[in-house]
C-alpha cells in the first residue's frame, strides 16, 4: 500500500472518461455532489477511451460540478496526484492513465467485462495488486462467478459515504452552497428526433434553469455534442437491424427510461410522430408532449400525420420565408398551432463583409473560375461571397438570412417542397433557382459579376425576416412552466 505521509492529498479521486452521458454521468455526479456536501475534496481524472471520438465534450453535468467548485479537474501533465481513495469507473475501458498514489483503490464495475481476467491484469499493471473490485449492483456480481470481489456492492449516492468512512475518509460537516447560483439546471426538456439544427438554435435561448437533452440517432448526435448539449442515443431501425414494428416498442421503452431518468417537464418531438412516439405518449402522459412540426410538405404527401396532432399539448411551426407558396397539408391543419419566424442559428444581424472570391457549396458540387470553395457555418456566412445549395429548411433560411447571394438547386427527392422554396425565392428577387446542372452553372457565371451578387444581397436585406429561435424557446419554457404549475396545484 502506498505511503502518503506528509503528502497533500485529495479525499477522493475519480478516474473515468468524462465524456460519457446518461446513467454513467449521473452516477458519477451523484458521488461528487454527496462528497462535496460532506466536505470532502474530489479530483476528476479524465481517462479517454481510445475508441471514442476525441472532439466529444465532457458531459454538461460534470462541467457544472467543476464550474461550481464541487470538484477539481486534474491536468493532463499532473504526474504527482495523490488521494486517500481512488475510484476507477468503467475500468474495462481504461487503456492509459496518469499515475495516482492512493491509500485505497476501488474499481467500480458498472457492467461485467467480457474478459474480466484481462481487464484486471491491465488495471493492476497501472495501479498495483491491491485494487479492490466492487460491482455496482447484484446483477453485475451474478455475472462474475468465481471472481474475487468486494463483499458489498458499490452504491452511487448517499450510502457510499459510509463506505468512504470505513476507509478512514470521514465527512467534515455540511458545506454551505456555493456563492454563485448552481449551474446545474433543476428542470429538463427532451428534444426527440434528428432536427438537430433547430434543436440547437432553440436550446441556446432556453432559460438557465431549463436544460435540453437531445435524443437522436447517430447522424445527429455529433452536431448536438459540438453545441455542448446533453445527448442520449436513439438508434434508427437500420442501426438496430430490426423491423419497424419491433422498433416501435424499442422507442417506447427507451423514452420510458429517459423520462424516468430526467423527469422532463416537456418532450418536444421534431419531425414526424411515428408509432413509437404515440406509444410513449400513451404510456407517459405526465410531461407536456409538444410537436415541432415542419411546414412546406410536398403536395399530396404527409397527410397521414395530421391526426397525430391531437396527441400534443401544443404544436410549434417554424416559419417559412416561402409560406405564401406552401401547398402542403399543414396549411389546413391549424388547430393548436403556434408559428414563429424561421428558426436558425444565425447570430444577430451585422454588416456583410465578404472576403476574397469564395464559393460555398451545400449539398451540391460546383466550381467557378476565380472562386475558392469553402465551408462555413452560421457564424461565418457573412464572409461568404457566393453560395450554391439545396433548398432544405436550414440552408435556405440561413443563406437568405445572412444575405448570401445564392443559387438554389432543389432536391427533387427532398422530404419537403424544396422546389417551391427555390422558385419563391427567385420570384422575390432574393436568389436564383436552378433545376439542373446546366442552369446552376449558368447562374453561377452570372453571379461571378460583383454587381449581380450585390443586387441579391441588397434585396435579401430589404425583405429580411427575424430569427424565431428565442420566441420558440420562450414558447417551450412556457409549456414547462405550465407543467410545473400543474404539479404544484396537485400538491396543494
Amino acid at each position: 500500500m502506498a505511503s502518503l505521509v506528509d503528502q497533500p492529498v485529495y479525499d477522493v479521486a475519480i478516474l473515468s472518461d468524462l465524456r460519457h452521458t446518461g446513467g454513467s454521468a449521473a452516477s458519477l455526479v451523484a458521488e461528487v455532489e454527496a462528497q462535496a456536501t460532506a466536505g470532502l475534496t474530489t479530483v476528476l481524472i479524465h481517462a479517454p477511451e481510445p475508441d471514442r471520438r476525441p472532439a466529444r465534450p465532457f458531459d454538461q453535468r460534470i462541467v457544472a460540478c467543476l464550474r461550481d467548485g464541487r470538484a477539481e479537474l486534474a491536468h493532463d501533465d499532473d504526474t504527482d496526484l495523490a488521494a486517500r481513495v481512488l475510484l476507477i469507473r468503467r475500468p474495462q475501458a481504461v487503456a492509459e492513465a496518469p499515475p495516482v498514489r492512493a491509500a485505497h483503490t476501488i474499481a467500480v464495475l458498472d457492467e461485467a467485462p467480457a474478459d474480466f481476467a484481462e481487464v484486471r491484469a491491465r488495471v493492476e499493471r497501472h495501479f498495483g495488486p491491491d485494487v479492490v473490485w466492487a460491482p455496482a449492483d447484484a446483477e453485475v456480481r451474478s455475472q462474475l462467478p468465481g471472481a474475487v470481489l468486494a463483499g458489498a456492492d458499490w452504491p452511487d449516492s448517499g450510502p457510499h459515504l459510509d463506505r468512504l468512512a470505513s476507509l478512514g475518509v470521514l465527512p467534515r460537516g455540511v458545506v454551505p452552497p456555493p456563492r454563485i447560483a448552481p449551474a446545474r439546471p433543476t428542470r429538463h426538456v427532451l428534444l426527440v428526433g434528428d432536427d438537430i439544427a433547430r434543436f440547437r438554435a432553440i436550446a441556446r435561448h432556453l432559460p438557465g434553469d431549463l436544460e435540453a437533452v437531445v435524443v437522436a440517432g447517430s447522424t445527429g448526435l455529433p452536431d448536438a455534442h459540438a453545441a455542448g448539449l446533453l445527448t442520449e442515443y436513439l438508434p434508427a431501425p437500420a442501426e438496430l437491424g430490426v423491423a419497424d414494428d419491433r422498433w416501435t416498442g424499442f422507442v417506447r421503452d427507451r423514452l420510458r427510461h429517459l423520462i424516468q431518468l430526467y423527469g422532463p417537464r416537456a418532450v418536444l418531438v421534431g419531425g414526424v410522430p411515428h408509432d413509437g412516439i404515440a406509444a410513449a405518449v400513451a404510456e407517459h402522459p405526465d410531461p407536456r408532449w409538444l410537436w415541432l412540426r415542419p411546414a412546406m410538405w410536398r403536395r399530396g404527401t404527409g397527410g397521414q400525420w395530421a391526426a397525430r396532432g391531437a396527441l400534443f399539448a401544443g404544436i410549434l411551426e417554424p416559419g417559412e420565408f416561402a409560406a405564401a407558396g406552401d401547398e402542403g397539408w399543414t396549411t389546413a391543419a391549424r388547430a393548436g398551432v403556434t408559428t414563429v419566424d424561421p428558426i436558425t442559428e444565425l447570430p444577430a444581424p451585422r454588416p456583410r463583409r465578404p472576403g476574397p472570391a469564395t464559393l460555398l457549396c451545400r449539398g451540391v458540387e460546383a466550381t467557378l473560375p476565380g472562386f475558392t470553395v469553402v465551408e462555413a457555418g452560421p457564424e461565418q456566412l457573412g464572409a461568404v461571397g457566393l453560395a450554391v445549395s439545396r433548398a432544405g429548411y436550414t440552408s435556405f433560411h440561413e443563406l437568405l438570412g445572412a444575405c448570401v447571394p445564392t443559387v438554389f438547386v432543389p432536391d427533387p427527392d427532398g422530404a419537403d417542397d424544396e422546389l417551391t422554396r427555390a422558385r419563391f425565392a427567385a420570384a422575390a428577387g432574393v436568389a436564383i433557382c436552378a433545376t439542373d446542372d446546366d442552369q446552376a452553372a449558368a447562374a453561377l457565371e452570372r453571379l461571378a459579376d460583383p454587381a449581380a451578387r450585390e443586387a441579391l444581397s441588397r434585396r435579401c436585406a430589404e425583405v429580411a425576416f427575424g430569427n424565431g429561435a428565442a420566441e420558440a424557446a420562450a414558447w417551450l419554457a412556457g409549456h414547462c412552466q405550465l407543467r410545473s404549475e400543474v404539479e404544484a396545484g396537485s400538491v396543494r
